[in-house]
């Protein structure tokens, strides 16, 4: 009989926090995304803030969305990590909010 290894809610954290934080190079980090910084930063104001539709989001592609839904991820990963709530909170937000608008309205697939 082998022994599983089990983690509480507070020592799951702990492991995947500091598998988490070890840095990434640049050249690793910009290999991670598809599009420039700019782009991102556009798609994401258009995803949180355009007026919604199928055309808005499809035009985005799911490239630029998936792009657009790490840099948020990685902004509520950071104000959780600073310890920020209000900035935590808004940041869990935008996330929600793009992602949500991005399954929604993206490209039906087969």
């Amino acid at each position: 009989y082998k022994r599983q290894a089990w983690y509480s809610p507070s020592s799951l954290y702990k492991e995947l926090s500091s598998i988490a934080a070890s840095p990434l190079s640049d050249a690793k980090r910009q290999s991670l995304t598809s599009v420039t910084p700019t782009e991102c930063a556009q798609t994401i104001e258009t995803l949180l803030h355009a007026p919604m539709s199928y055309t808005t989001v499809r035009k985005l592609g799911d490239s630029a969305c998936v792009d657009a839904v790490r840099v948020l991820t990685l902004k509520v990963c950071v104000a959780a990590e600073e310890g920020k709530q209000v900035a935590s909170r808004i940041a869990q937000k935008q996330l929600g909010t793009a992602l949500l608008r991005w399954v929604l309205l993206r490209k039906d697939t087969p």
